[in-house]
C-alpha cells in the first residue's frame, strides 16, 4: 500500500519548490520513470496563535488568514518517517500539518 502526503504552506514560490524538494529529496513523488511529482492547490489558510506560540507569520493572540497552498504527494510506506522528517525540516511554519492517508493505487 502506498501513501498521500498532505500538507500546506504559504503561497510562496521558493517555500513550495523547498517543500516540494525536500520531500522529493526523502523519496515522495515517485511515479514510474517520473520524480517529483507533486500537486498543488491554492486557497486560504487561517489560525489564532496561542499564549507560548512563536508564529513565523500573524501575532499571538491574533486571528491569521493568508493565501496558502496544499502539496500533495504519493509516499511508499518505508519512507514515511524520512518524508515527514524532511518536510518538518524545510517548512516555515513551527507546526505544519502533515498527514499521510493510506490509498491503494489502480
Amino acid at each position: 500500500m502506498d501513501y498521500r502526503v498532505i500538507f500546506d504552506c504559504p503561497e510562496n514560490e521558493r517555500t513550495i519548490k523547498k517543500l516540494i524538494d525536500a520531500a522529493s529529496s526523502a523519496g515522495a513523488g515517485k511515479f514510474g520513470n517520473y520524480s517529483r511529482c507533486a500537486i498543488v492547490t491554492t486557497g486560504y489558510g487561517t489560525w489564532k496563535s496561542g499564549k507560548g506560540s512563536h508564529p513565523s507569520i500573524g501575532k499571538v493572540g491574533r486571528i491569521s488568514k493568508v493565501r496558502s497552498v496544499k502539496i500533495d504527494m504519493s509516499c511508499p510506506s518505508s519512507k514515511l518517517e524520512a518524508v515527514c522528517n524532511a518536510i518538518r525540516k524545510a517548512h516555515p511554519y513551527e507546526e505544519p500539518n502533515i498527514y499521510f492517508i493510506k490509498v491503494r493505487q489502480c
